[in-house]
């Protein structure tokens, strides 16, 4: 299993995450989740949303744009909350 930790990633790394879900979900998603559970792909899917998030957010936050850090935190708790609860 693959394991990516989103919170530590600069904003390139998550850029880069988001790209690789978005051209390969299943084989992403078969990296991170092997055990295939149900939704897996749906999940890989939800982190790299969260993974695009966090870096406009950070992008903002590197701006000091309080308004779009709030609307970015927002769409990435969204993303947590579509997660499967084993996949947190």
């Amino acid at each position: 299993m693959t394991t990516y930790d989103l919170d530590k990633m600069d904003q390139t790394a998550l850029r880069e995450f988001w790209g690789k879900v978005h051209r390969n979900p299943v084989k992403t998603a078969r990296e991170i989740f092997p055990e295939r559970r149900p939704r897996y792909v749906a999940a890989a899917h939800s982190l790299g949303n969260y993974a695009i998030n966090r870096a406009a957010m950070l992008s903002c936050k590197a701006k000091g744009d309080k308004h779009g850090v709030a609307i970015y935190k927002h769409a990435m708790s969204l993303c947590r909350d579509e997660l499967p609860l084993w996949a947190d």
